[in-house]
């Protein structure tokens, strides 16, 4: 049980072990698909748009927008491919005429990476890996310690900038196992206890009227779902309701802990931690990251925000798994 109240900060990194494509892999897929008119996912983003533009107008088939739709798809892709900037969330800030095209595209890429299967703990690595649980499994086993009395004692939030929902499906149906639960009743559960905000929206909720199942299945339906949930922030507004949600979260909190988040500048300045957070301690995995990138991403930037901040950042680990066992962030 988690009794410290703690912020948990998932970036795109907390999602790799599950499969999904993050950075720069995200950004290499959104331009090779959708430049594919034979893809599955280019096609569903096109017939998607064909569906809209005969909405404003029904007098013409759906063979008469095609060309113009497959025109705009391939200029959106030219463009963020020679734009060069890091992320499609920066290209989409900047230009807002293909929001809706980058959405689809978003979510087109990654649903089909929302494999209820990838939670299996059916051995799927080599004889000697395979003592390497997933960092869901190291978190879930301390959540889920105690009666159902227990879990609801937790003082755990999440804020992930990932549009994906693994977090979220894998904690329910952990609940809905361990506790002999209904899909329903677990979902509720984890609502009720373990407050989840996806920063930038996400591929759809789990659960109510405009809900989509975490599912691979890609058709017009659930990427009108999933896309309709991703938002695109303009880089003047930290205003929105997920964001001043995450700076309450942040004051009520003692700890942070940071999973597989990658530091952005523009990223951490939203999250205003340091005109939030009251509590001292910091808890960081950095794989990947150089002593002297830590010092400019991590280090420099909170210190400045106030020297007491109390840091403790594992860079070693290759899976967040081993950096949360040698820094114990949850552990009183």
């Amino acid at each position: 049980m988690i009794s410290t109240p703690t912020v948990l900060i998932v970036g795109a990194g907390g999602s790799a072990p599950f499969d999904f494509p993050v950075g720069r892999k995200l950004l290499e897929d959104i331009i090779k698909i959708m430049s594919d008119m034979s893809s599955k996912q280019c096609n569903t983003v096109s017939e998607y748009l064909v569906a809209q533009e005969r909405q404003k107008d029904m007098k013409n088939p759906a063979s008469f927008y095609q060309p113009a739709v497959r025109t705009r798809i391939l200029e959106f892709v030219k463009h963020f491919d020679k734009s060069q900037l890091a992320s499609i969330d920066a290209f989409l800030e900047k230009r807002k005429e293909y929001s809706n095209i980058g959405q689809l595209a978003i979510a087109a890429v990654l649903i089909p990476f929302e494999n209820p299967n990838s939670f299996s703990r059916k051995p799927r690595f080599l004889e000697s890996d395979r003592e390497n649980q997933t960092w869901y499994e190291y978190l879930f086993d301390i959540l889920l310690k105690g009666d159902i009395d227990n879990f609801r004692q937790n003082k755990l939030s999440v804020l992930t900038f990932n549009y994906d929902r693994s977090f979220e499906y894998c904690l329910s149906t952990a609940l809905e196992s361990t506790y002999n639960l209904s899909p329903l009743k677990s979902r509720q559960l984890m609502e009720e206890v373990i407050p989840i905000v996806h920063l930038y929206g996400s591929l759809g909720e789990l659960q109510g009227a405009n809900a989509r199942d975490y599912s691979n299945r890609l058709d017009t339906m659930s990427l009108g779902i999933a896309s309709s949930s991703v938002k695109i922030i303009d880089t003047a507004r930290e205003d929105t309701e997920e964001f001043q949600k995450a700076h309450m979260l942040i004051k009520e909190a003692r700890k942070l802990v940071f999973v597989g988040f990658g530091f952005d500048p523009t990223n951490l300045e939203r999250l205003k931690i340091h005109d939030h957070f009251t509590g001292q301690e910091i808890y960081a995995t950095a794989y990947g990251l150089e002593e002297e990138e830590i010092d400019k991403r991590i280090y420099s930037p909170l210190h400045q925000q106030d020297p007491n901040f109390h840091l403790n950042i594992d860079r070693t680990g290759s899976m967040a798994t081993k950096a949360l066992h040698k820094l114990m962030p949850f552990e009183d």
